[in-house]
């Protein structure tokens, strides 16, 4: 009698997990709805520089950026094939 009621408990909580899961997944949908179907890269563009114009600090956004772009290129230089093998 015991393994029934543990069955039951076990498929309760399923029952209640999947309910919480169609209820997050129907939260999700709706938050995609709203989101733009797609975005092209000229608006990408132009939203950046949209933004960069209104930003207070443009030359430390600037910098920032700067580095950023001459730390990926350093790591790729630097970084060499794995002699491991």
């Amino acid at each position: 009698m015991n393994d029934r009621a543990s069955e039951s408990d076990i498929e309760r909580r399923l029952t209640a997990l999947e309910a919480a899961s169609d209820a997050r997944r129907a939260e999700l949908r709706a938050v995609l709805d709203d989101l733009p179907a797609a975005l092209s890269r000229r608006a990408l563009v132009r939203a950046a520089a949209v933004d960069l114009r209104r930003a207070p600090g443009k030359v430390d956004v600037v910098r920032r950026g700067a580095n950023k772009v001459a730390r990926t290129v350093r790591a790729g230089v630097v970084r060499r094939p794995s002699t491991d093998r």
